[in-house]
């Protein structure tokens, strides 16, 4: 799966760059790497989780990245330890308002991957939960067969 590789990819340059202070684990089932699932859905994601999730922690960093085989569905999770975010922000990545009206550039990537899944499967395939504090959990459930 490319998704997998790219994050792999983009992973091993964030530990350089970081060194002790991130520590990641990546884990995909065999079973679905043959899968096709739309481009760079995967990298915004964990591109957030470390610029703002786990950079400004001021302790260690961990983020756990999996896709499953789920037998008719594909489910990629990304969690980290980070600062978490409020309500608020996580509304903004499912809002419908056009991108170009924000008055912030925060989670565009992101807000552009949910609406490009939207428009793929026809619903929300993307939950976020998060505690300020304490972290965030992005579950993307993918159907195999659309």
């Amino acid at each position: 799966m490319e998704e997998f590789r790219i994050v792999e990819s983009y992973l091993y340059i964030q530990k350089a760059r970081f060194g002790d202070r991130i520590e990641y684990e990546l884990s995909c089932d065999e079973e679905v790497m043959d899968y096709c699932v739309p481009s760079m859905i995967l990298q915004p994601f964990v591109e957030n989780a470390i610029i703002h999730g786990l950079e400004p922690k001021e302790d260690k960093g961990r983020l756990n990245v999996g896709i499953v085989d789920l037998e008719s569905d594909i489910l990629i999770k990304i969690e980290d330890n980070g600062i978490g975010m409020s309500e608020e922000t996580i509304k903004q990545f499912f809002a419908t308002e056009s991108i170009t009206t924000r008055t912030s550039a925060r989670g565009i990537g992101v807000t552009n991957v949910v609406r490009r899944l939207e428009l793929r499967y026809g619903r929300n395939v993307v939950d976020i939960k998060s505690k300020e504090g304490e972290g965030t959990e992005i579950n993307i459930l993918l159907p195999k067969a659309v």
